[in-house]
């Protein structure tokens, strides 16, 4: 996929977009000015109830490439399997709205990109006024197992999907689709069903994205309903096609995961939303109590730590956590 080839194969660009008039433009500027073309760039108004619409109205008008798309509010997992259907190229990206990308961004992640692979990753940054890459050099090659363990483990690879390249023909093949029913964890979900199919990663690590934190996101308002869908990826992901030991691994995450759950509805939920959700969480706490201390230490001493007082009493997890 090098040389001629490679500057044939087309990259599909799939950006949802709700209420996002203040910082639209600067993604799709940065999407623009790529120094690697062809890109085929698919642009969703998921229902905004801003000016969304008409910012992609007005930027399909000046640049032809831009296919503008408006729709019903659905969310960001359905967008995104609406773009995974509509796509015409040979891989897929994933960029969010509120964020840009770095000039090489594409560049970068399809250099080494060749028939033997199966996803490349860059990492990413916060964002900042200026836009200038971190000096962090170098790429390497992860094998499946390697692969499998930074996704769920490392720093490198990250559960998002907006700092990856995927091929097309994998997502298709074996129909890879975000859960729409989850609204947290759904990426880290995506991400694994797809590392079934990886033998062979591209990590590169430079710092090519910009993420954006927003106080008025779904993960920094009170605690909703939509936090208890953690219960479910987790649960989509154990019962993925891994050997036992990787399906460990992953209750081991989930384990982590839910430390994580009962943290944010301490900290976010009302005496209401503890007395709801509690005892439900605490329930899913408990079924991996072996493995988790027998393995949990891969997940970190403070998550270890934890869980020990969760295992010893609850209260004692209320009293480190508040």
């Amino acid at each position: 996929m090098k040389g001629d080839t490679l500057e044939k194969r087309t990259i599909s660009v799939i950006v949802p977009c709700y209420n996002a008039e203040k910082t639209i433009e600067r993604c799709v500027s940065s999407l623009l000015n790529q120094t690697y073309l062809p890109l085929e760039i698919l642009l969703f108004n998921d229902g905004s109830q801003d000016n969304t619409g008409e910012i992609l109205n007005k930027l399909s008008k000046k640049y032809y490439s831009l296919r503008v798309f408006h729709q019903e509010n659905r969310g960001v997992s359905a967008t995104r399997n609406q773009g995974i259907d509509l796509a015409n190229g040979d891989y897929i990206s994933f960029i969010d709205a509120d964020d840009y990308i770095f000039p090489t961004f594409f560049e970068t992640l399809i250099a080494d990109f060749d028939e033997t692979a199966q996803i490349s990753v860059v990492q990413a940054q916060k964002s900042t006024d200026i836009m200038e890459p971190i000096e962090c050099s170098g790429t390497e090659v992860l094998n499946e197992e390697n692969y499998f363990n930074t996704l769920l483990f490392g720093k490198n690879v990250m559960g998002y999907p907006w700092n990856k390249l995927y091929r097309k023909d994998i997502i298709k093949v074996h129909n890879i689709r975000f859960d729409e029913s989850v609204k947290i964890m759904e990426d880290l979900a995506f991400n694994l069903e797809y590392a079934q199919f990886v033998t062979k990663a591209i990590v590169s690590h430079e710092k090519l994205y910009y993420y954006q934190i927003h106080k008025n996101s779904a993960l920094h308002k009170g605690f909703s309903e939509s936090f208890m869908t953690t219960i479910t990826a987790f649960e989509i992901m154990a019962n993925l096609s891994f050997p036992k030991d990787k399906i460990e691994d992953i209750k081991i995450c989930s384990v982590r995961g839910l430390l994580w759950l009962v943290a944010r509805l301490y900290r976010l939920g009302t005496k209401s939303d503890i007395k709801k959700y509690e005892s439900r969480i605490f329930d899913e706490l408990k079924k991996e109590k072996k493995l988790f201390l027998r393995k949990g230490l891969k997940v970190g001493k403070k998550y270890y730590i934890s869980y020990l007082l969760f295992s010893i009493s609850p209260k004692l997890l209320r009293l480190v956590i508040r």
